[in-house]
């Protein structure tokens, strides 16, 4: 079986790069199926996650779609046309080549262009979004005009006509799933661990927080420096260590002084070692508005770190069994999250016992696990399926 995965570049050091990396990898090497990585922008950049020598790479070469957006328009819209003008002659005369069997892109590429290919492959469309933050004018766009709202539900009715055209659509959790009742075909497959530690030791206290995320609005790092100011004076022994970078960081530098707390939350880069991190904290807190799945918090569990969450859409309250393996905090709620917060640093055997049942918890995320229900996927799309939900 060919199989063909779809995506711009494996350039920076982000959860979907290392999510596609860790599946092309694992199929690639412990399947006979043929791996293949089709790119548009990676160019002459090293890979951010390395791939197995088993998977075909092509670099379709010359498309740069990132830079697009450093254009004004109209020269965007003329950049955007020609671009995908490009892209789709080069990307049909590859997949003619390879004679795919299935073809895996994602809601971050264009989805109806690769919908409209005229290829005879199953095409499966993979959602690491949530519904909310693909459709334009759903329950969260209630403050817009009328005008504004007409335009955006004409172009969600477009959207949910293209994704129905594809053969199967992945979606990350159940939550995720039961929103989008007007899809024919969707499946629940998660997000695998990159890897389950086999050695499980945390006696230490270091009290350290960690929080892995990018800087971006969505993943509310605002909400977790504001719910910190509320209660830091009380644990000034207590800091919270940040992974992640993006176009936010010297906006929220500023914000933690302003809030008093820049002595006791510390931002770091992505690191390589990240495991490690999660190893030695004593819980984490992710305090994001929305999520597509939250990897982070079943990568921090399988380490015996607990975590804190909103209750966001969707995926925290999936992963974590509230008051069993982790605590979930209401929605961009500051208040309760620093509460949720105070009840681990103030609860030091209850948060070891929740570290230990969150490891094993974390199990049915092991690669082996998710990886076998894409296989099982794999075998049943190839076989002509009706699309009735």
């Amino acid at each position: 079986m060919k199989i063909v995965y779809l995506y711009h570049s494996i350039a920076i050091k982000g959860g979907l790069e290392r999510v596609l990396s860790d599946k092309m990898n694992y199929l690639a090497d412990n399947t006979n199926f043929e791996i293949y990585f089709i790119t548009s922008d990676q160019g002459n950049q090293e890979f951010s996650y390395p791939l197995s020598p088993k998977i075909h790479h092509t670099d379709l070469g010359g498309i740069k779609y990132f830079s697009i957006y450093k254009k004004k328009y109209p020269l965007r819209l003329w950049l955007i046309h020609k671009f995908e003008k490009d892209y789709r002659k080069r990307l049909t005369n590859r997949l003619k080549e390879i004679k795919p069997d299935i073809i895996i892109s994602n809601t971050t590429l264009n989805i109806a262009l690769i919908a409209n290919l005229k290829i005879n492959a199953k095409k499966i469309l993979e959602s690491h979004l949530a519904k909310d933050a693909i459709i334009k004018a759903g329950k969260n766009h209630k403050n817009i005009n009328i005008i504004e709202y007409m335009l955006k539900s004409i172009f969600d009715k477009y959207t949910y006509r293209i994704i129905n055209k594809y053969d199967q659509m992945v979606v990350l959790t159940e939550e995720d799933n039961k929103a989008w009742l007007n899809i024919c075909n969707t499946t629940i497959i998660a997000n695998p661990l990159t890897y389950y530690p086999k050695i499980f030791i945390k006696n230490k206290k270091n009290n350290t927080i960690i929080c892995a995320a990018r800087l971006y609005q969505e993943k509310g790092i605002d909400l977790l420096i504001k719910a910190w100011s509320t209660i830091h004076n009380k644990y000034p022994s207590w800091h919270i260590d940040i992974y992640g970078n993006g176009p936010l960081y010297k906006e929220l530098s500023i914000m933690s002084e302003e809030y008093g707390v820049d002595n006791s939350i510390h931002f770091f880069p992505p690191t390589n070692n990240i495991y490690d991190k999660y190893k030695e904290a004593d819980f984490m807190v992710l305090s994001s508005r929305y999520e597509g799945f939250g990897l982070v918090i079943a990568e921090a569990m399988s380490c015996g770190t607990p975590c804190v969450a909103f209750n966001c859409p969707s995926g925290p309250n999936e992963i974590i069994t509230d008051g069993f393996d982790g605590l979930i905090a209401q929605n961009s709620d500051i208040n309760d999250l620093a509460e949720k917060m105070e009840w681990m640093i103030t609860h030091e055997h209850e948060r070891k016992e929740m570290g230990i049942k969150a490891r094993e918890s974390a199990k049915r995320y092991t690669k082996e696990h998710i990886m076998q229900q894409w296989i099982e996927l794999f075998n049943q799309i190839t076989i002509l399926q009706p699309k009735t939900k």
